[in-house]
C-alpha cells in the first residue's frame, strides 16, 4: 500500500482544530512541529492513503499553505522515526516510541510500537486527556477505553493501578495495534480484553471516548448504557463548535471542560 504525506504551516491558536480537522478527513497520523517559538509557527504533518479524495480535502484548507508527498510502504515506518519522539506526561510518566532509548529509564515508560493504527498519542487533546486521566482515582477501576486507537489511554491506567480495562474500536487495524502494545508492556492477559463495540454490554467506573471513533450525540443511548451512577467520562477528539451541542444532549451529566494549549477534553459524571 501506498501513502501521501500532507505538509502544511499553521499557528498554535489553529493548531487542535486543523489536527481534528484532518482525522476527520481521514489521516491516519498527524504530527506538528514548532517551526517558530516567537510567532507560535507550527508545522503539520498528516499521512493519508493514497486513495484519499485529495479535492474533498483541498476543499477544507482553504487559505492554508500545503504541499504533498508520496510515501511508499517501504518508507512509512521511517516517517515514524522521524516525526515521533518521547513524550513526557508528567514527571513520573512518559510515552515512548520502541526505537528511542527512554529519557527517564527510573520513571514509568509506556513504550509504543509504530503501526498505521497509531494516530493519537502525539495529539494535544490526548495528551491532556492523559493527564487528566492519571490525576483521578484509578486504583481496582474498571475502565472503557472506547476509540483505543494504539491502546495508549486504557494501557496507561493499568499502569497506574486500574484493576480491568476494555479496549475497543471501529477500526480492526488498531485493535491489533493495542493488542501489541499491551504485550509490548508486559501487561498482565487477564487484567485486559480486546472486544469488538458489538461485545461491550457492562459498566464501567471510568469510560474514556474518542469522539472520532463514534458519534457521542447520536449514540448516547449506547454510551450510557455503559455507565453506572458513580462512572466518570472522559472525551475527546470533539471540535470546538461540537462543545455547546454535545453538553445540550447529556443534560444528566455534570460535565467540566479542561483546556491546555488549545486543546479541549470533557469530564462528565451523573448530577
Amino acid at each position: 500500500m501506498s501513502y501521501v504525506e500532507l505538509v502544511l504551516d499553521t499557528w498554535e491558536n489553529k493548531l487542535l482544530y486543523i489536527e481534528q480537522k484532518l482525522e476527520q478527513l481521514g489521516a491516519l497520523t498527524v504530527t506538528t512541529v514548532t517551526t517558530d517559538e516567537f510567532s507560535q509557527q507550527t508545522k503539520v504533518n498528516a499521512l493519508f492513503k493514497s486513495s484519499i479524495n485529495k479535492k474533498a480535502l483541498e476543499s477544507a484548507l482553504t487559505g492554508v499553505k500545503y504541499h504533498w508527498n508520496y510515501v511508499n510502504e517501504q518508507n512509512w515506518q521511517n516517517f515514524w522515526r522521524e516525526h515521533f519522539k518521547p513524550i513526557k506526561i508528567n514527571d513520573n510518566f512518559w510515552v515512548v516510541p520502541s526505537w528511542t532509548q527512554t529519557p527517564k529509564p527510573d520513571v514509568k515508560n509506556l513504550i509504543i510500537e509504530p503501526n498505521m493504527a497509531f494516530d493519537v498519542c502525539i495529539h494535544s487533546s490526548t495528551c491532556v486527556c492523559l493527564q487528566q486521566l492519571l490525576d483521578l482515582e484509578l486504583t481496582q477501576k474498571t475502565v472503557l477505553d472506547f476509540g483505543c486507537d494504539a491502546g495508549i489511554l486504557g494501557i496507561s491506567a493499568l499502569m497506574h493501578a486500574a484493576k480491568h480495562v476494555t479496549f475497543t474500536d471501529t477500526n480492526p487495524d488498531a485493535l491489533a495495534s493495542t493488542k501489541n502494545n499491551c504485550l509490548q508492556n508486559g501487561l498482565n492477559p487477564y487484567s485486559y480484553n480486546i472486544e469488538l463495540v458489538k461485545n461491550i454490554n457492562k459498566t464501567y467506573d471510568i469510560v474514556i471516548v474518542n469522539a472520532l471513533a463514534i458519534n457521542f450525540i447520536k449514540s448516547k443511548a449506547t454510551l450510557t448504557s455503559y455507565l453506572h451512577s458513580n462512572s466518570i467520562v472522559l472525551l475527546i477528539g470533539f471540535l470546538p463548535e461540537q462543545l455547546n451541542p454535545i453538553m445540550a444532549a447529556y443534560p444528566e451529566l455534570d460535565f467540566n471542560l479542561k483546556i491546555k494549549d488549545n486543546a479541549r477534553v470533557l469530564i462528565g459524571s451523573y448530577k
